[in-house]
This record gives C-alpha cells, sequence and structure tokens, in this order.
C-alpha cells in the first residue's frame, strides 16, 4: 500500500512539474496581450480630412435631453437649453430648430451664445397647434434678431401631413408677417416634384440624408452634392439652404448604407471640409442624439448626432477616427477576464499538453471577447426597459453557453492531443498465478458487407488475451 500511494504521489509530481507555473503565466499572459492586440486592430484608426478651425457651417439643434421628448408633458429646461447652446456655440455660429411655442426662451439664450439662429415653426395636422408654432415665430422673430430665417413646416409634404396646397396657404400668410426671409424644409426629391413650392418661398430648404437613399459611406458626400447640382439646376437663382445633412452612427443596414460611428464621423468632416471650399450654407444633422426618435425614424433615429445624449463628443473634427470609440475598455476588460480565467483553470488541469494548453487558451478568449462585445451593447445604443430586459435574457442565456463551449473545448483539447487526459489507465500486470478476469465482446452488425464483418472476427480471434 504504502508503494503504491508513493507511486501516485510521483506520477502527480511528475505531472505538476511538466508545467511550472511560470509557464502558465506566460502562455496566459502571452493570450491576453494578443488579445489587446487584436482589438486594436480591429479598431485601427481611419484617415479623414481635417475641419478647418474644427467650426462648422450650423448645426440643426432639437432641444431634449436623454429621456425626453417632443410628447412629453414637462419640456426640457432652460439650464440645459443653456448648456447645449454654450457647448455648441464651441464649434458653430448658426442653429436651426423646429419648433417656436415649446422653447420660447431659446431664441435669448441662442442670442446670449453669439449664435445666429434660423427658427422653425413646427406644423402638423392640428390647426390650432399650427397656429400657435406661427404666432410664436411672428413674435420671436420680431423680437430677436439673431433670428435670421424662419422655416415653416418639416417635411410636411413628405410624409402627407400637409398637402403641398395646405402648405403654400400658411406660406403665404407667414410671408407677409414676417420681418426675415421664410421656407419651408423638404428632401432634395420632394422640391423636384412640387417645383410649384419654390414661388412661396424667399429660398429652398433641402434635406440630404443619403443615409435614408441607401447610399454607401464611400460614394455618400459625392451623390449628396449630385443631388444639390439638380436642385440647382432646377431653380436657377433661388438660393438653396441645406436645412439638415448627416450619417447616423448606428441604425440598421438600408442597401448600402451601413451606418457606424466611423461612417458617421467621416461622413460630417468629408462633407464639412467640401462644405467650407464651396462655401455652402448648411445645417449638420444634429446637434445631440435624440433617443426617442426611435419611435419615429426605427433604430436609426436617435443617432444622428454630433454629441451623444450625455453631451459628449462622438468623435473629433480633426486627427484619426476610431471605428469603435470604446475599444480600449473592450480589450482590457476582455484580456484581463481571460487571463484571470486561464489562470486559474490552466493550473488546475496542468497535465495538458503545449498544443492542447495553447488551444484551448485562445478559444476561451476569444469566446469571453464575444461575450464582452454583448456586454458592452448599451455602451453603443440607447436601451429601453424592454431592450434591458431582452439584454438580461440574452446574457444569461449567454453565459451557459459560454460555459458549455468551454466545457466542449476542454473535452476537445483534452482528446485531441494525446497525453492530455486528466485521468490516465495503465495497466498492470497481474500477480502470478492470478486467473483473467472474463471478457465478453460483441460485435454489433447490420447489413455490413460480410468481407468487412469476417475481416473483424478474424482481428478480434488474434487477440492476445486468454479469457475471453
Amino acid at each position: 500500500m504504502t508503494t503504491r500511494k508513493s507511486e501516485l504521489e510521483a506520477s502527480g509530481a511528475r505531472r505538476h512539474c511538466r508545467w511550472p507555473r511560470l509557464d502558465i503565466v506566460a502562455l496566459a499572459a502571452a493570450v491576453a496581450l494578443i488579445n489587446y492586440v487584436a482589438w486594436g486592430w480591429i479598431g485601427s484608426p481611419i484617415s479623414a480630412p481635417d475641419v478647418v478651425s474644427q467650426h462648422v457651417h450650423g448645426v440643426a439643434y432639437a432641444a431634449f435631453g436623454r429621456v425626453d421628448a417632443p410628447w412629453s408633458r414637462e419640456t426640457s429646461a432652460d439650464t440645459l437649453v443653456a448648456a447645449d447652446l454654450k457647448q455648441l456655440a464651441g464649434i458653430t455660429g448658426q442653429i436651426r430648430t423646429y419648433t417656436a411655442s415649446q422653447f420660447p426662451a431659446l431664441p435669448g439664450i441662442a442670442a446670449s451664445q453669439g449664435l445666429q439662429l434660423t427658427l422653425g415653426a413646427w406644423l402638423n395636422g392640428d390647426d390650432a397647434n399650427n397656429q400657435r408654432e406661427i404666432a410664436a415665430a411672428m413674435d420671436a422673430a420680431r423680437a430677436h434678431k439673431n433670428i435670421v430665417r424662419v422655416i415653416v413646416g418639416n417635411e410636411t409634404v413628405l410624409k402627407n401631413i400637409l398637402t403641398p396646397q395646405q402648405l403654400a396657404q400658411h406660406l403665404r400668410r407667414v410671408r407677409v408677417a414676417s420681418p426675415v426671409p421664410v421656407s419651408t424644409a423638404e428632401p432634395w426629391h420632394v422640391w423636384i416634384k412640387h417645383p410649384e413650392l419654390a414661388a412661396e418661398v424667399d429660398f429652398i430648404t433641402i434635406h440630404l440624408l443619403p443615409y435614408w437613399e441607401g447610399v454607401g459611406i464611400d460614394t455618400a458626400v459625392e451623390e449628396s452634392f449630385e443631388r444639390l447640382a439638380r436642385v440647382r439646376a432646377r431653380f436657377p437663382g433661388k438660393p438653396i439652404l441645406i436645412g439638415e445633412i448627416g450619417y447616423p452612427s448606428q441604425g440598421d443596414i438600408i442597401k448600402r448604407a451601413q451606418p457606424s460611428p466611423a461612417a458617421q464621423a467621416t461622413f460630417v468632416r468629408q462633407f464639412a471640409t467640401r462644405a467650407q471650399q464651396d462655401k455652402l450654407d448648411y445645417f449638420l444633422m444634429e446637434g445631440y442624439d435624440q433617443p426617442w426618435k426611435q419611435h419615429e425614424e426605427g433604430r436609426a433615429g436617435p443617432y444622428w448626432g454630433l454629441f451623444d445624449a450625455s453631451r459628449l463628443p462622438k468623435f473629433s473634427f480633426s486627427g484619426p477616427i476610431e471605428p469603435d470609440p470604446y475599444w480600449r475598455a473592450k480589450a482590457s476588460g476582455s484580456s484581463i477576464a481571460g487571463l484571470v480565467f486561464l489562470l486559474w483553470f490552466l493550473a488546475r488541469v496542468a497535465n495538458l499538453r503545449l498544443r492542447a494548453r495553447i488551444a484551448f487558451a485562445v478559444a476561451a478568449q476569444g469566446v469571453l471577447s464575444l461575450a464582452t462585445s454583448l456586454l458592452t451593447l448599451p455602451l453603443l445604443h440607447y436601451m429601453n426597459p424592454a431592450d434591458w430586459v431582452m439584454l438580461t435574457l440574452l446574457c444569461a442565456t449567454s453565459l451557459v453557453m459560454v460555459a458549455i463551449m468551454l466545457a466542449h473545448l476542454f473535452e476537445f483539447v483534452e482528446l485531441f492531443w494525446e497525453g492530455s487526459l486528466h485521468r490516465r489507465f495503465t495497466p498492470r500486470p497481474l500477480p502470478a498465478g492470478t486467473r483473467q478476469p472474463l471478457v465478453s465482446i460483441h460485435l454489433a452488425c447490420c447489413n455490413e458487407p460480410p468481407d468487412m464483418v469476417i475481416a473483424t472476427i478474424d482481428s478480434l480471434t488474434r487477440l492476445d488475451y486468454l479469457a475471453y
């Protein structure tokens, strides 16, 4: 008994000596480092033109915070508007708004920040609302010298809210009363389809949003300028204002349009650089992400802002563009998780062969990186309660799947590379005079070729075993 115990202890010692602790640490650290480098390669910066002086001509602005919405009973506080306009004044000298009655203090706040204002009057199917908006716009235009234009209605013809004839009636009335030029805003193709609207405005306000037309980022700027040229050719001599132009940072893929943080930054910087050269009059779409727009515009709606809903810049106007601004945090988190897990796990299975260890370590790190990508989804998306519930369920099931995947990976590497099994069976000679135990061999057959069965039986009869 003592001799057998000594043999087992010596065997265990040999197995642990095969892989010293230093080797385990070195392997785990190397895999973690490779994982970090891989994240960095995926998030390699891309280049785009730098925007001169870090300023753009104009920015569209909706004064709603992270949880606000136009249908809320309470509007955003003036303190939020003041903070927003102070921030926007750092990158532009003009803003465009969409409603005149909902934020009556906004024109004065904009004036205090030195911002010129293109004031919007929001029209819908409610005549009382339309009268209220128009009256508020006219009062503000007369009271604030920084209001340089008024835009009556926003995509009301596109969305079939008003007919061109109904919109024209509002425009005629406002132009008579307004101390500043008046227009309405529609996508470029609506102006082409309804050229009669041009006679009712002092200037044409077009929206150029190539994402909604399924235009990929590689040609989005060029095609936007082509659309602008078509409107210019259709209405020669009429001043043209680009009321909205931009690209979302998230959303569904539409044809060749694949929104991403890098796509948005690339489009804005390419367009702003060319627009400066051509001295265009434009407003980027838009100042801040608007999470409420998911109800109106789908998945892309919340992600048009130059700043996110927390008022943090989504990209820089100069220098390299990072496709994923959070890749360093993701890389660090997944690498640390992988390092800790591998140090613990590999120390418990010290008998694994080198190739088995490497294969398991790389695969396990990959699984943990995928889990990190899932858990960090809220960093790039605005989650409502239903989204959080689904994400929680998805994370719970994913943890089970991760555990199952790691278990199968371990079984694979343990069996694939000979000598890696945690438990081993080494037969020993029987003591002299001991009878061999009886063995029964069953050969399953079902429609196999006779020659194959005969060959199998012959091979069994040649086994060097006396008691079967």
